[in-house]
């Protein structure tokens, strides 16, 4: 798995080093600090210049889109709101107070 993961980032970032996406990987361990880090955290990072940080900030930008939901949400449970946000607050570091509101169906409105 790290070796794959290592691999993509070398092509990510354009890059014959190796030893850049294992630094990579040494200063961000996690998905977590991956996600979460931004293009200055990307940049303090030898040989990371800001053409190769905004790369790598955007690709996990959109791997975290890519966990919402694309259609409409039906809400019956907590599961529901779970499974519809969780991608969302994975993530992060730090409580946030959310607002999902239903119209009188139970479908989630857009806002």
């Amino acid at each position: 798995m790290h070796e794959r993961l290592k691999y993509h980032i070398q092509n990510l970032l354009e890059s014959n080093d190796c030893t850049l996406a294992e630094r990579l990987l040494a200063e961000f361990p996690t998905a977590d600090s991956l996600i979460n880090a931004k293009k200055e955290d990307f940049q303090r990072i030898k040989g990371i210049i800001l053409y190769r940080a905004q790369r790598l900030y955007t690709a996990f930008q959109i791997a975290k889109e890519l966990h919402r939901p694309m259609e409409p949400v039906f809400i019956r449970s907590p599961k529901d709101i779970y499974d519809f946000l969780g991608a969302d607050l994975r993530y992060l570091q730090q409580e946030h107070i959310i607002c999902v509101f239903l119209n009188t169906k139970n479908w989630g409105i857009n806002t």
